[in-house]
């Protein structure tokens, strides 16, 4: 994938992209109340999954970094479904330009190991959070999900196949 090839501006979604920032819609008080917590209060300490992009194919190598059940079973879901959704995602252009441009096209992805974390806590379904070291070099980059979106997403897959 090619983030030029797909590049649109315009897409339905909750987020609000530029070329150096995402805005999130949702209530200043919320994202208040969750930036404010600590990191250990802030994310689940269960589930914690480091994600590689591999650019050259297109995909990603997911590691669980806790041995529990929370996290290798997420790694187990987004093995399978991330490479269902490579299938699909060429039909869809705009998806396509979005997961190019954000993932395997954009440098910061490259610079830490990125982790997908979880949280009860936030305010939206997911974020992407980085966080800097004293002179503002890249310490760690974070996609999280809330924590509820993730059991849905246990449950129903539970009910399709077992």
């Amino acid at each position: 994938m090619c983030a030029k090839e797909y590049y649109t501006s315009e897409f339905a979604c909750s987020q609000r992209y530029s070329d150096n920032s995402v805005v999130f819609d949702g209530e200043f008080s919320s994202w208040k109340d969750y930036l404010e917590l600590s990191l250990c209060q802030r994310y689940e300490p269960e589930i914690l999954v480091r994600v590689k992009p591999i650019s050259e194919r297109d995909g990603f190598e997911f590691i669980a970094l806790n041995k529990n059940s929370g996290s290798e079973e997420l790694v187990n879901l987004l093995k399978e479904g991330f490479s269902l959704f490579l299938e699909k995602v060429e039909e869809y252009k705009i998806t396509a330009g979005i997961i190019a441009r954000e993932v395997f096209c954009n440098s910061s992805n490259a610079v830490v190991p990125v982790q997908i974390k979880c949280s009860k806590h936030l305010p939206t379904d997911a974020t992407r959070e980085i966080l800097l070291d004293d002179n503002l070099n890249i310490r760690e980059v974070s996609i999280v999900l809330r924590s509820d979106l993730i059991d849905s997403v246990f449950k129903a897959y539970k009910k399709d196949h077992f």
